[in-house]
């Protein structure tokens, strides 16, 4: 395996027609897995570099940091920049850029979802 494609959900604005929420996928950032690691470690570590557990993942700020993230995106509020969120359940994880190996975060781990987005 070689890298993770971490896709956020990001609720949108409108209802379908049962009446719930509707959501995009938002490509947030991509994570490089050391070699030799299974899927599954590498899902999980994908998550790991993917909290705000002490500083910042996506602005590369204290133990957070790891230069295995490659972040394309920034969140700008009033001319302010700040961090993205955390992964969390119902994110979409995708390896190696193949639609068919999609993971979506779980409440305990992954579950493979081919075709998820």
């Amino acid at each position: 395996m070689h890298s993770i494609d971490v896709f956020h959900r990001e609720l949108t604005n409108e209802l379908d027609e049962r009446g719930f929420s509707t959501y995009t996928l938002d490509w947030v950032a991509t994570v490089k897995i050391p070699e030799g690691m299974s899927v599954e470690d590498g899902l999980e570590y994908a998550y790991r570099w993917t909290q705000n557990t002490d500083g910042s993942w996506s602005r590369r700020i204290g133990n957070d940091s790891n230069p295995n993230v490659v972040c394309y995106k920034t969140k700008q509020i009033k001319g302010r920049i700040y961090g993205l969120r955390s992964s969390m359940v119902g994110d979409v994880f995708v390896v190696d850029s193949d639609m068919d190996q999609q993971y979506k975060v779980a409440m305990f781990g992954f579950e493979h979802s081919p075709k998820a987005a």
